[in-house]
Order: structure tokens, then C-alpha cells, then sequence
């Protein structure tokens, strides 16, 4: 096949989806991640709303059409011709697309990869049977787990058996005592080599990918692409959609006094669930997780559903760093707990007092708790940097953050308060000294902003008092044709010595003429009609944005107060006195006489 893997910025790849959908190509499109397929489907229905396509991931597979696609794909896509085909990694086994003789054909193959290694990502695209080019973008590296690569003890016991079984048939040598413990070794040691490849292949992404497509026959060739800010606000403002509606209809979930921990288990365990039940499984861990917290209110459900929980997961990190014996303890008793077991699941064990000990050793906590602003000579920073170096190998395996030394200490303070979710302001006050000056976001200093950015709104529009409405007209499409004749000039400075593809001059890895219409035409935000608001834009967005900040900080506070409570009742009940933890710990049932609407385990979350 004619393969070409792009890497660099996926906006770009996004925005080349898109024009080769509008082309009328059929695509058959794959992904890891089950969000950028949601986020595709999106993209390409708002631009052609007649466009005939179809999903099929977890989200999708209660739907009689994706049920009947997942057990006859070829009769279904035969049939139905659909223009573009999602799939996610729950087909990757099991679906064989032929292509029906001719019946369905797939122009290309398209795919997005950020999690799963090189084996899985062929896996993938390989569904697709008929001759056809492929368009992969691999994320430059994926982040490796720290056990991911352990695997399941009963699994490996299972499989080493079948592989030293094996390997005997096929040397044709008996499987008995003489030679069963040399053949299991070696079965043994095949599995580590597969295992440690595997995580090589997540680490090295792309050129594990651009090896193995070229080791098996096809043609590759590698392009970069560069950032599109059009596609990038507009897949940021799709993604914007999805989480409100999501946290919408989360909030609009009601429960009963039988909706308790066991039943979440139950709805997330489901083969294909509904989204109401997906939702209810939600809001159930939710209120469990955060007592006294109002679920019912779809601003809090927006940002503690987002982004995959980012919010939830740093509130929560941070409540066991500020309770590291309580959270230790739980560990300690649930590990034990897991060695008891007669099979050891060595990648169940738990992590989570590990993470709070390298949030709370780094200093980040009595940082992001003071006022203080913050440069990259600070001492504080200064000395996070070092503290995080000395553990560099820990961040690594717990969060996925690779430290180096000659990295700015900045980076480290931002990085190690990105695990709690905490956002920062950066400035530069003063004429004099121009350092950036960084400060935890507070409501306080929100309010100090917002009132600067309606000023400077009031300024702007001062502007253009007394102006008739075809004088702003005039002064928009100046506007507009300066930005266009900036953009060919950024496209025409491409060196005739370098590539196309490989050139960081040419924009998103195409020739400026292909997204003339896609671009120029929305140079500015065509929607606001009035020509003074869209003078005065950058302002107010700029103003929507702290006030959106603003309510996002308010409900990460109220989160944090109630894990801390929740945190605190934990240690009431907990010994932490030598190995007695372990006989009155009940971090199971802590201040809850038993019920089950209790709390999740500490030591897990």
C-alpha cells in the first residue's frame, strides 16, 4: 500500500480529514481514542449535514444499526455505502472488511493514534482488506504505565503453558518432565522480549510504525504538519459541546436511595450501555466521591466530567497528598490484600499514596497555597526542580512527564500543578523587569483581570464612537485582506531545497491554496453579524474566557473542600500506629455504619 504518516500537529491532520471528506472521498476512519472520533463524526456532519456516516465504539454499540454493523459489517456497509466508517479498538478483533468484490469501496484509510503501541495500530488499519492508501498520524511517543506491560499472572501462566506446548509440537520433541521446565523458560523468556517491545513501541510511536510498514512491503512516506489555528478552535469548540451536553445530561440524572456503588459498578460493566445509564454511573461515583456537593447543577457536572476528570482526578490527588497516612494506610491494607489472593494480579496493586508522596515531597502544595507569584528564578522553583530531577524516573512512570536538566524550572512548577489541575496566571508586570510571572489562579486575582479587560473593552470601543456602519464595514475587510496577504506571504518564503512536507514554513503541510476557502473566508468570526463586535472581539472573548475561569476555580474549591472532609473522616477511623492500621482500618465503610452509598477506597480512589 501507499502509506504516508504524518506527525507534528494533529490539527493539521484534522483539517486534511476534512478536505478530503469534502472532495467526496469515502473514508473508512479508526482511532484510538473513542473522543476524537466523536469529535470527527461532529466536525464533518456540521459542515455536510447530508453526509451519510456511522460510529461504532462503546458509546455507540447500543444502537440496533451499529448492533447489526458489528455482526454483518460487509452486508451493512454493502448496503448502506455509508461515506465515512468510525471504528474504535472494540473492533479491531473479530472484523474482517473484504470489500464484497467490489460491492463497498473504501477510497482510503485514515487513522489517529495516541495510546495503543505499533501491534494494536496494524491491527487497526488491517480491517480493511482491499488495496488502498493509508493516512496514519502517530503522536511522536505514548504514554507507558509503570505495570502496563505485566500483564495478568493467571493469563501468563495460561499462555505460557500454550506457547511451551507449542514450541514442543512444532520441534516435534515430547512435552514431559525431561523437557517441560527448559521449554516454559523459553516461552518465558519470549514473553518479556514481546512485553519490553511493546513498551519500546510506545515510546518510539512513530518510527516504531514507519519501520514496521516498511518491513512489510509498503511504501511510507513521513510529512510534519504544522499547527492549523482554524482547526484547532474549532475541534476545541466541538469538544466544548460534547463535555457540556455530557455534563448536562449527567446533572439531569436523578437517584434514589438505592443508587449506590455496587450499581455504578453494574452500568459500567455493561457490554453496551446506554448513555443515560453511562451518566448515571457517573453521577453516582460523583456524589460518592464528593459529599455534599451539588451534582444536580450542570456547571459543576461540566467541569468535574471533562477532559476525561482532569479536575476530579487532581482534586482527589491532592486531598491524599494533604492525608498521606490515611491514604498510605489504605494502601498498605489493600496491598496486603492482593498478596493474599492465590492468583498475585501484580498491575491491580495500588499506586495512589506513591502519587501523593511525590506531589507532597516536591514542595508544589505550600506553593500553589500562597499568594506569591513565581519566576523561573524564584528559589521555591529553583528548588522544585531539583526535588523532581532526584525522582525524575517516578514522575515518569506514575504521570508520563519525562524531566530532563537543561528543561526550564518553570516547566517543572507548571507540569507538577498541572497533576492537580490547578491553572496558573502568567504576567509580566512592570516595564523594566520582563520576566513572566506566574500565580495560582484565584478569584481574587481573577476579578483583578476581568476588571483591567472591561476597561480595555470600554478603550477599544471608544474607538470607534461616531463611526457609521460602512466605515466599520471598510475597516473589517482591510482587516481581512491584511490577514490574507500575510498568510501567502508565510507560505511563500517555502525553500525550493526542502520538501513540502518537512517544511515548517508551509502551513499545515499543504500548499496555501488548498484551504483558500476553508481559511480566508473565516479569517474573522463571520457569525457576529455587527461589525463593532467584531472589532471589539479578541476583548470580549478575552473576557468570556476569565469569567468561565473564574467558575471553574470556584468549583474546583468546593470539590477540594469536600475531599479534604471526606480525607479527614477517613483518618479519624484509621490507626496510624505501627501494623495496628491494618486491624481498625475500615476505609471501606469509614463513618458509614456499613452503607453502601459510602465512599470509594482510599488507597485506589
Amino acid at each position: 500500500r501507499s502509506c504516508t504518516c504524518y506527525h507534528g500537529q494533529a490539527s493539521g491532520f484534522e483539517a486534511l480529514a476534512l478536505q478530503r471528506v469534502r472532495q467526496g472521498e469515502r473514508i473508512l476512519f479508526t482511532s484510538d481514542s473513542q473522543k476524537e472520533l466523536e469529535k470527527l463524526e461532529r466536525l464533518f456532519k456540521k459542515e455536510m449535514p447530508e453526509m451519510k456516516s456511522i460510529r461504532n465504539d462503546r458509546h455507540t454499540a447500543y444502537l440496533p444499526e451499529v448492533k447489526e454493523l458489528t455482526i454483518s459489517p460487509n452486508q451493512v456497509l454493502a448496503r448502506e455505502l455509508f461515506q465515512v466508517l468510525f471504528y474504535s479498538p472494540g473492533c479491531k478483533s473479530g472484523w474482517d472488511l473484504t470489500g464484497e468484490d467490489g460491492a463497498y469501496q473504501f477510497d482510503r484509510v485514515m487513522a489517529i493514534f495516541r495510546v495503543l503501541p505499533t501491534s494494536d495500530q496494524i491491527q487497526m488499519i488491517a480491517r480493511y482488506r482491499p488495496d488502498c492508501p493509508w493516512d496514519i498520524y502517530l503522536a511522536e511517543t505514548i504514554q507507558v504505565h509503570g505495570n502496563e506491560a505485566v500483564g495478568s499472572p493467571r493469563k501468563l501462566s495460561r499462555q505460557m503453558l500454550e506457547e511451551a506446548q507449542s514450541i514442543a509440537h512444532g520441534w516435534n520433541i515430547p512435552y514431559d518432565h525431561s523437557n517441560r521446565l527448559p521449554l516454559e523458560q523459553f516461552a518465558r523468556d519470549h514473553y518479556v522480549v514481546a512485553t519490553a517491545r511493546a513498551g519500546l513501541e510506545k515510546r518510539i510511536n512513530r518510527y516504531s510504525m514507519v519501520q514496521r510498514l516498511i518491513e512489510d512491503g509498503h511504501t511510507v512516506e513521513e510529512v510534519q504538519l504544522s499547527y492549523h489555528k482554524k482547526m484547532a478552535e474549532r475541534m476545541k469548540a466541538i469538544s466544548y459541546e460534547i463535555d457540556r451536553e455530557w455534563g448536562d445530561l449527567v446533572a439531569s440524572i436523578p437517584l434514589g436511595d438505592g443508587d449506590n456503588v455496587e450499581l455504578a459498578k453494574k452500568l459500567e460493566q455493561m457490554e453496551a450501555p446506554n448513555p443515560l445509564q453511562r451518566a448515571k454511573a457517573e453521577k453516582i461515583r460523583l456524589v460518592m466521591q464528593f459529599p455534599g456537593v451539588d451534582f444536580n447543577n450542570p456547571e459543576i457536572c461540566y467541569f468535574a466530567t471533562r477532559q476525561y476528570k482532569q479536575m476530579v482526578r487532581g482534586v482527589d490527588l491532592e486531598a491524599a497528598a494533604r492525608n498521606l497516612e490515611a491514604v498510605g494506610a489504605a494502601q498498605k491494607k489493600a496491598t496486603i490484600e492482593q498478596f493474599e489472593e492465590p492468583i498475585i494480579a501484580v498491575h491491580h496493586l495500588p499506586h495512589k499514596a506513591d502519587k501523593a508522596a511525590l506531589i507532597r515531597d516536591c514542595g508544589i502544595l505550600d506553593m500553589v497555597a500562597s499568594d506569591e507569584s513565581f519566576t523561573f528564578l524564584s528559589p521555591q522553583v529553583l528548588e522544585l526542580k531539583r526535588k523532581v530531577l532526584a525522582r525524575a524516573a517516578d514522575w515518569q512512570r506514575f504521570f508520563g512527564f519525562n524531566f530532563a536538566p537543561e528543561q526550564e524550572p518553570i516547566t517543572f512548577l507548571t507540569r507538577a500543578a498541572k497533576c492537580l489541575a490547578i491553572k496558573f496566571d502568567a504576567s509580566r508586570p512592570g516595564t523594566e523587569e520582563r520576566l513572566r510571572h506566574y500565580r495560582v489562579c484565584n478569584t481574587g486575582l481573577i476579578d483583578e483581570r476581568l476588571e483591567e479587560a472591561i476597561v480595555k473593552l470600554g478603550e477599544e470601543r471608544a474607538k470607534y464612537d461616531g463611526m457609521t456602519i460602512a466605515e466599520l464595514d471598510r475597516i473589517v475587510d482591510a482587516k481581512k485582506q491584511k490577514s490574507r496577504a500575510k498568510f501567502f506571504r508565510s507560505a511563500a518564503r517555502v525553500s525550493p531545497e526542502v520538501t513540502s512536507g518537512a517544511c515548517p514554513a508551509r502551513k499545515y503541510g499543504r500548499p496555501p491554496e488548498d484551504f483558500e476557502g476553508e481559511f480566508f473566508n473565516e479569517v474573522m468570526n463571520m457569525e457576529r453579524v455587527n461589525s463593532l463586535e467584531i472589532l471589539t472581539a479578541e476583548h470580549q472573548e478575552h473576557i468570556d474566557k476569565l469569567l468561565a475561569l473564574r467558575s471553574e476555580v470556584e468549583i474546583r474549591a468546593a470539590l477540594l473542600e469536600s475531599a479534604l472532609r471526606r480525607y479527614a473522616a477517613a483518618s479519624s477511623t484509621i490507626s496510624i500506629d505501627s501494623d495496628s492500621d491494618m486491624e481498625t482500618m475500615d476505609v471501606d465503610n469509614f463513618g458509614g455504619g456499613g452503607d453502601d452509598r459510602s465512599p470509594p477506597d482510599l488507597a485506589t480512589g
